[in-house]
């Protein structure tokens, strides 16, 4: 049987790829900025670039799986497991990056106190493990009713397809839920800011803060405009379920479109930090450099492994070390010695 591939996949594939490379890109990036400028925030921006591969990814398979192996419903499941668990970490990270920060705003004094490395490190991991939590409910419900006729009729796939907990109904409520925290907590820290900025003003200090608090805003801002709606899609087809007269292909069309839309957020929360953070920017460059020029790197670790083995109380001068160095990088220096 010839696979069937539509336009609408290979779109969708297409922003899928671009969404990992550049997600996969940006923890690299930001791995590689200085220790000096590392931050909690740091860790936030790479843990939410893993949530964000999450998307991208579970709808490759999810459509490679449409293609090739048509009619699999356990592929169905992983996909909609894998993306309830990428929203709900995305959520709950915009959530983190907010608390971040309305304590570094609000209590700059005790904030290395109160979101400290090891509180950081466990409240992502209290991320994780709910994200996953709310994902497996839907599994847990429908495996408790598996049993009896149901079971001889239906796959457990198949029956947690068709009659599971309906799940996405949860997570648009809670989208929306979590939104409505976000937007009371940047209100109040907007008048923060603002009347830090009007400070800094007075006494002639260029302030950070506004641009900062600008970057986040813009992350939930393209998250709204990207997953929101799809969320009002799914809940308007809850409440009130299409019927037989309905044109369901064109339902369809809404549908995949407003998903393709969805699947933008995984490139926009990437091109917004390389933009916008300045330490990001710079772990960028550090990679590029690193990319580009491996030998030279090599070159330099090799002299330094040099010095470090040769120079000593009782070893050679300064002068023969600067030669040894040279003709490990330079051939030509090689033979004119």
């Amino acid at each position: 049987m010839t696979p069937v591939i539509h336009t609408q996949d290979v779109v969708q594939l297409c922003v899928c790829t671009v969404g990992i490379v550049a997600n996969v890109v940006s923890i690299l990036a930001t791995s590689h900025v200085p220790r000096t400028r590392w931050t909690a925030y740091n860790k936030l921006i790479i843990n939410l670039a893993i949530s964000d591969i999450f998307v991208p990814a579970a709808v490759t398979l999810h459509i490679l799986s449409a293609i090739f192996t048509p009619n699999d419903q356990c592929t169905e499941t992983a996909r909609r497991f894998l993306l309830n668990v990428a929203l709900t970490s995305t959520l709950f990270n915009l959530v983190l990056m907010a608390v971040d920060h309305f304590l570094a705003n609000m209590h700059p004094m005790r904030y290395e106190h109160l979101f400290s490395k090891l509180k950081v490190n466990i409240a992502i991991v209290c991320l994780w493990g709910a994200s996953v939590g709310i994902g497996l409910i839907e599994i847990a419900v429908s495996y408790a009713n598996y049993n009896g006729d149901v079971a001889k009729q239906l796959s457990f796939c198949e029956h947690l397809n068709m009659e599971g907990l309906k799940n996405e109904l949860i997570v648009i409520i809670f989208i929306f839920v979590v939104l409505l925290i976000l937007i009371v907590v940047y209100i109040r820290l907007y008048c923060l800011v603002k009347r830090m900025i009007s400070r800094d003003l007075l006494e002639g200090r260029q302030s950070n803060s506004f641009k900062a608090t600008v970057t986040t805003f813009l992350i939930i801002s393209s998250f709204a405009l990207c997953w929101c709606p799809l969320a009002l899609f799914h809940f308007t087809m809850y409440v009130n379920p299409p019927t037989a007269n309905d044109d369901i292909e064109q339902l369809l069309l809404i549908n995949n479109t407003l998903f393709t839309l969805l699947l933008f957020n995984s490139i926009c929360d990437p091109a917004i930090y390389a933009i916008r953070r300045s330490e990001v920017k710079q772990g960028y460059v550090r990679l590029f450099r690193r990319l580009a020029r491996p030998s030279l790197d090599y070159e330099r670790e090799g002299s330094f492994l040099f010095r470090r083995r040769n120079t000593g109380p009782e070893t050679v001068t300064d002068e023969s070390t600067m030669v040894a160095r040279l003709s490990l990088s330079s051939p030509e220096a090689s033979k004119g010695n």
